[in-house]
């Protein structure tokens, strides 16, 4: 146990890293949509996020980025804000429907 504990605190930086971006992106994105879920047009909130999503996925391919991961971990970020938005919805859409 002792073992799990130290490797853990070792890696501590990589396991906030992977937090930051990975599980806050989709975190961010559930709740951008429960937060304008009440309207009847919150599906334009994950209508902007896929446009944000698609833009970052074109410049990524498009622009020339040796050595920087930067675009690349936007391009992720944005795609799993837009998930977020489309798994609660979905979600939504099926709670309501069975009320």
């Amino acid at each position: 146990m002792k073992d799990i504990i130290d490797s853990l605190l070792l890696h501590k930086q990589i396991i906030i890293n992977i937090a930051t971006v990975f599980v806050l992106p989709f975190i961010i994105g559930v709740v951008l949509r429960l937060v304008f879920g009440k309207s009847s047009k919150s599906y334009l909130v994950t209508v902007a996020l896929l446009c944000l999503s698609v833009f970052f996925l074109i410049l990524l391919l498009t622009v020339n980025t040796h050595g920087d991961e930067g675009l690349s971990i936007n391009t992720c970020a944005s795609l799993l804000i837009f998930a977020g938005s489309l798994i609660s919805g979905a979600i939504i859409r099926l709670v309501r429907k069975q009320k």
